[in-house]
């Protein structure tokens, strides 16, 4: 969970920065406050509780640096993405760097295709549900080789569904086990069709989740 809430509030950064070195300067603020977590973790809950878990037992924390630098490559950009390819290799950094470290911390070593399914069901879903913050920023995230933004759009929509199938496939045969580290994946059906789901629906649809072992 705390691994998690820390990176959701780093990929928060870019649709709350209305200036790129604002940004730039709230991320160095999180790769900074990482580097130290010990010093830290009183300055965030989502750090406190991140620290908790580190002393409890110890997590790969240099693995944030990568996840920070993912997003700053293209949180502030105006059209971060030029095709299809480099959106996916963001979705795979970033939603598949948190999942990662979420695998580390459970001990598991999840197949690299469960990781990938996940993080382009979760990291899809993720940016559609940020269209409205980008588009305030005067951003996009998608490609510029798309011609046509509403069946771009749908088709990241179709995407993410088809991903997360998947994933729940692979995951089907070690969901018991598997999630505690990749359960947020879950959420992929309630991003896309309800966004503005309260945080209680959210939390019933992951304890639905860890009752029945479907991701």
């Amino acid at each position: 969970m705390a691994i998690y809430a820390v990176g959701h509030e780093i990929a928060c950064v870019g649709e709350r920065a209305r200036e790129p070195a604002a940004g730039a300067l709230r991320l160095a603020w999180w790769r900074d406050a990482l580097g130290d977590l010990a010093a830290s973790g009183a300055l965030h809950p989502a750090l406190a509780a991140l620290a908790a878990a580190h002393a409890e037992a110890p997590l790969p924390l240099s693995a944030f640096a990568e996840l920070i630098a993912a997003h700053g490559e293209a949180d502030f950009s105006a059209a971060p993405f030029a095709s299809w390819a480099a959106l996916d290799a963001h979705a795979l950094a970033t939603a598949g760097g948190v999942l990662k470290l979420a695998a580390a911390a459970c001990e598991l070593a999840l197949p690299e295709a469960l990781i990938a399914e996940a993080a382009r069901a979760w990291g899809y879903a993720s940016l559609l549900s940020a269209n409205n913050a980008w588009r305030v920023h005067g951003r996009t995230f998608l490609p510029r080789e798309a011609r046509d933004e509403a069946a771009s759009l749908r088709l990241m929509a179709n995407t993410a569904r088809a991903a997360h199938a998947r994933c729940g496939a692979l995951a089907r045969p070690i969901a018991a086990e598997a999630f505690p580290a990749i359960g947020y994946v879950a959420l992929t059906p309630v991003l896309l069709d309800r966004p503005d789901t309260s945080l209680f629906e959210r939390r019933a649809r992951l304890l639905w989740g860890q009752v029945s072992g479907r991701v």
